[in-house]
């Protein structure tokens, strides 16, 4: 099959695909990206097997394929089990009855694979890195707010994140404890003007940060904040009401089952 017929078998398979996706009673609130996302399909489907121009021809051994072609390309679990849903609506609305539950990735564990406590900023050398990691852990500062800390941040009892800075555009404002003010008291000594001074520039600073990360086989820019979260609601589901402690963990965008904890 030549390139022309290639690229009308893919465009065939793509119109069918999209007509039975759309066969749904509700409108989807992101047409865009599930287009972006069936377009890929039929192109990875035409690529497998030139034959497929309808989705009624689509096959257990297609998925199959399919899958392995998105695991070899690094997709997230989360990604490749959004496009077999995608698959799943498709197949049910051309009267193919498939099980794609064989084919489902396993979502890691995000206290397993990231937020083990497996670092110890105190085996940090360099100084401005090991203090922009000590933050993210003992105050739970985005990597962003704690390259860009300011002495000033701290006032009477509270650490205050300016809302230019924050992560959620807001004033943040985090009440800390006596040996706090005494850890960003000798903060401000060694540093006054802050980490981005000098030939220490915020491009600098945030490279250091992943590349320590990276060495240490962790891609996940937040760990310390999120080992932070994790540790605190831990403590706050021991000393409060569940209900509280779920409210906090929503207020830090997480959710039980992220950070691997069980709910009462």
């Amino acid at each position: 099959m030549n390139i022309n017929r290639k690229g009308k078998a893919m465009n065939t398979l793509c119109k069918d695909i999209m007509h039975h996706y759309h066969k749904r009673k509700y409108t989807p609130k992101n047409r865009g990206k599930e287009k972006l996302t069936l377009n890929s399909i039929a192109s990875e489907l035409t690529i497998i097997d030139q034959a497929v121009m309808r989705a009624s021809q689509i096959t257990v051994k297609h998925i199959s394929e399919l899958v392995k072609r998105w695991n070899s390309s690094d997709n997230k679990a989360s990604t490749i089990n959004r496009k077999l849903s995608t698959l799943s609506v498709i197949l049910n609305n051309a009267g193919i009855t498939l099980d794609l539950k064989q084919f489902t990735s396993r979502l890691p564990s995000k206290v397993s694979q990231k937020i083990q406590p497996i670092l110890d900023v105190n085996d940090i050398n360099e100084s401005r890195l090991k203090n922009i990691c000590i933050l993210q852990h003992r105050f739970g500062l985005t990597k962003v707010e704690a390259v860009q800390y300011r002495p000033y941040f701290s006032y009477e009892g509270y650490l205050v994140v300016p809302r230019a800075l924050a992560y959620n555009g807001k004033d943040r404002v985090i009440k800390i404890s006596t040996n706090d003010e005494n850890y960003l008291f000798s903060l401000w000594k060694e540093f006054p003007s802050g980490f981005i001074s000098g030939a220490y520039s915020k491009s600098l600073l945030t490279s250091k940060h992943k590349d320590y990360l990276m060495h240490n086989s962790i891609d996940n820019q937040q760990y310390f904040r999120e080992l932070h979260i994790v540790e605190s609601y831990k403590v706050l589901l021991a000393s409060t009401s569940h209900l509280n402690a779920m409210k906090i963990l929503r207020n830090n965008r997480l959710s039980a089952n992220s950070v691997g904890i069980e709910t009462l």
